[in-house]
């Protein structure tokens, strides 16, 4: 199946958006079925038309996530296409689960409970590690 945007072209139909959240100015953090995350800034998107109201901030920041049209839409029904958002999503910076590495011993523990998720059976002397 493909979907279709504004100028007919198709595009494969992506995995449900589970969540959009407003993080402030034209940037809106998107979260896929697939585990595709990413924030989008929609700055460039907006332009005349049935966009020209979410040029004001408050406007903007009203969208909606519809479950039925897997899409965000506001109150004007403006909406972008599922595939476009995913797509932006797919090319934006990953959103990365916020921790601080705050010395060069929590840096090597880092380092080292990630090596033991790459390995499929990870050694008793590693899981030690990682459990520690």
């Amino acid at each position: 199946m493909n979907d279709t945007d504004a100028t007919g072209a198709r595009f494969p139909i992506p995995p449900d958006m589970l969540s959009a959240t407003y993080l402030g100015d034209y940037r809106i953090a998107f979260v896929f079925a697939d585990g595709t995350c990413g924030v989008v800034d929609l700055e460039k998107r907006i332009g005349n038309g049935i966009f020209e109201p979410l040029k004001d901030i408050s406007y903007f920041r009203r969208f909606r996530l519809n479950r039925d049209t897997r899409t965000i839409e506001w109150p004007n029904q403006a909406d972008l296409a599922p595939s476009y958002l995913y797509e932006r999503t797919l090319e934006a910076r990953p959103l990365v689960p916020q921790t601080s590495i705050s010395s060069p011993t929590t840096a090597k523990r880092s380092s080292t409970r990630l090596s033991a998720v790459r390995r499929k059976t990870p050694s008793r002397a590693t899981a030690a590690k990682v459990l520690a």
